[in-house]
This record gives C-alpha cells, structure tokens and sequence, in this order.
C-alpha cells in the first residue's frame, strides 16, 4: 500500500513539474516570443514599393526652325489679369501652362518663337464668342505671352518671359504660363477649347513663310 501510494504522488509531482516548464503557448520559460517587425518611416511596405502612379504623358513640340521642346501635356485654364493687363468685367484671359525643357542639351534656345505661334480655337459651344476662330487657318491670330511660374521679379509679381536678351540655357527647363493676349467672353467650357502650333517652314531660310499647323494635345 505504501508502495502504491508513493508511485501515484511520484506520478503527480512528475505532472506538475511538465506543466510549470512551459507556457501556455508550448514555449519552455528561456523562450522569448520574436518581436514584431517594425519599420522606419522613410521605409515602405513591400506591397505598397510595387505599386506607383504612372508617368504623366508628355509631348514634343518644334519651332519653325526646328528648335526641339518637351512638356508635360498642356493645361488650359482662364485668369481675369496678367501681368499688367486687366480683363473687362464679363471678359477672362485663357492661358496655357508650359513646363518647357530645351532638348538642344549644346545651344541655348529661345522658346518665345515657340509660344508666339500658338493658337487657341473654340469648338461649337465653346461660349468664348466670336473674338474665339473655330479653326486655326481661318485667320486665327496667333501669339501669347508668357509669364514664369518658377520667377518673380522685385515686388513678388511674375516675371515675363523675355528672351532676346537672355536665352534659354541649353538643357533648361522653363515653368511658364502663356495668355492669349485678347480676352474672350464668360463663361468658357475649356473642354471645348484646342490649342493648335502654327510654325513657318521656309526653303533653305529664304522665302517667305509657309504656315503649318499642328493641334497641341492636352
């Protein structure tokens, strides 16, 4: 009988030994649970690394004389003022935003003669009224004006793009914003609206200018 009872407490201790060697999860008491991965701020996750927006789509515009630009894809957009010009009441400027990089990476370049053959035109709805051509070869005036969206001159207003005097670096990238220099009349659907580039091609530079012209996408 004593033999008997000493083997079932030899049992229970042998029982109660195995359960305080380990945790509830299994883990014996010199297992430590691995901690959380964490990551820095600046890290990202692996999933999100694969994903990014895609490239915004750009264009190539050449001048008459076969200077070479690229620009994101143009945005319209209307302003009641620029520079020192003021839109009647009832009246609003359209202008076109211009992110222009000089492809000529040897020789500096002068983008006005780019911007001075830009033409806006108004398809029917347009609501801009008739100072708007619904065609670009229908003696559309073309030529705008531009201002920096990257310059400012002394007293904090837009300095206007003049580059007779100081041209283009080779290689440079200009932020500009260009106007018609006329206003139109309001409201105006700007989904209605093209931009077309009218560009003179001469023979060998002698003659007189024959106009070509090409719709700017947007």
């Amino acid at each position: 009988m004593l033999r008997s009872r000493r083997s079932v407490i030899a049992v229970f201790v042998a029982v109660l030994m195995a359960g305080c060697g380990s945790g509830p999860d299994g883990m014996s008491p010199g297992d430590e649970e691995p901690p959380p991965v964490s990551r820095s701020a600046g890290q990202k996750d692996p999933d999100q690394a694969t994903r990014s927006d895609p490239p915004r789509r750009s264009v190539e515009l050449a001048d008459g004389d076969g200077y070479r630009y690229r620009t994101p894809l143009p945005v319209l957009g209307l302003r009641p003022q620029f520079l020192d010009q003021s839109a009647p009441p009832g009246q609003t400027f359209l202008y076109v935003d211009l992110t222009l990089e000089n492809l000529q990476s040897d020789r500096t370049a002068r983008p006005s003669t780019l911007t001075d053959g830009l033409i806006f035109t108004g398809r029917p709805g347009h609501g801009a009224g008739d100072t708007l051509c619904a065609d670009a070869k229908q003696g559309c005036g073309a030529g705008t004006r531009c201002e920096h969206r990257d310059r400012t001159d002394s007293d904090g207003r837009p300095e206007e793009l003049d580059d007779a005097w100081a041209p283009m670096p080779a290689a440079a990238t200009y932020s500009l914003r260009c106007f018609r220099p006329e206003p139109v009349s309001e409201p105006v659907d700007l989904k209605r609206i093209d931009l077309f580039l009218q560009t003179l091609k001469t023979e060998n530079g002698i003659g007189f200018g024959v106009p070509e012209y090409t719709k700017v996408p947007l």
